[in-house]
């Protein structure tokens, strides 16, 4: 069991703690501290990105090792204790492309532990928003199971941005 069985402080507390890490996750500066940034990461994290690809900790700290980030605008942050120790994390990103402004909307959930008297987390998932324009476009996905997503994952993927702790 990764939870500490010990009280970890109040409701509000705990997410304003909470909180304040994930938002720290997304700080250019702090991402740039290899140290920092695998301090917040349990051992066994995992992220499931947007873009369907699953990463552990060694490569989400590569990747930001190198990175060029801007942070997304953040809304709807939510936490709810789900047991003692256990904190899950719910919010959605936006970015807007600097030619055409369209809005890039993810949905994140990620699951904060409490252990060895730190908060650390332990798994992550981002999982995109159809842009209601794009969406008409492609028309019903149920008739279009290989549509334009698959195509826009891999743009993505290809500018480092399908994976949270480095895009939208």
């Amino acid at each position: 069991m990764h939870a500490d069985a010990l009280k970890t402080g109040s409701k509000d507390e705990i997410e304003a703690k909470i909180w304040s890490l994930e938002l720290r996750l997304m700080d250019p500066a702090f991402r740039r501290n290899s140290e920092a940034v695998a301090a917040l990461l349990a051992e066994d994290f995992r992220e499931f990105g947007s873009s369907g690809r699953v990463w552990s900790k060694e490569t989400i700290l590569a990747l930001l090792a190198g990175e060029a980030y801007d942070a997304p605008a953040v809304e709807g942050m939510s936490a709810q204790e789900i047991a003692p120790g256990v904190v899950l994390v719910t919010y959605r990103t936006v970015r807007h492309d600097a030619d055409s402004y369209a809005a890039r909307e993810v949905l994140r959930s990620s699951l904060w532990i409490h252990c060895d008297g730190r908060w650390q987390v332990i798994f992550h998932q981002g999982t995109k928003v159809p842009d209601a324009r794009a969406s008409a476009q492609r028309g019903n996905v149920a008739s279009n199971p290989a549509g334009q997503d698959l195509h826009a994952d891999a743009e993505d993927d290809e500018r480092g941005e399908s994976h949270e702790y480095g895009g939208a």
